[in-house]
């Protein structure tokens, strides 16, 4: 993997299976407090992790995360006070 510190989460939900990141699914994290507009995060959000695209809107001044399913319209989350867990590394699959 590298430097720095991981740590992986299983995904819930099927708000991110354009992505590749189906239920059920591993997802290893880096853990750091940054990230790039498209990067998939892990966001802090009301108490809950959310694991979705971030993007910014200049105009609002906020940080909104979405989700990648096209077939279900998920709503952005609007972020007011991001808190960044980490970016997503790899996805494991399970191979049973």
């Amino acid at each position: 993997l590298g430097y720095g510190e991981y740590f992986g989460l299983v995904a819930r939900g099927d708000s991110m299976i354009d992505a590749g990141i189906d239920d059920g699914d591993w997802v290893v994290i880096k853990r750091q407090q940054e990230a790039k507009e498209g990067d998939i995060i892990v966001a802090l959000s009301d108490g809950m992790c959310n694991l979705k695209y971030l993007f910014f809107d200049k105009e609002k001044g906020c940080a909104f995360l979405r989700s990648a399913n096209k077939n279900k319209k998920y709503p952005d989350i609007e972020i007011q006070n991001l808190e960044v867990q980490g970016v997503a590394y790899k996805v494991i699959k399970d191979a049973m």
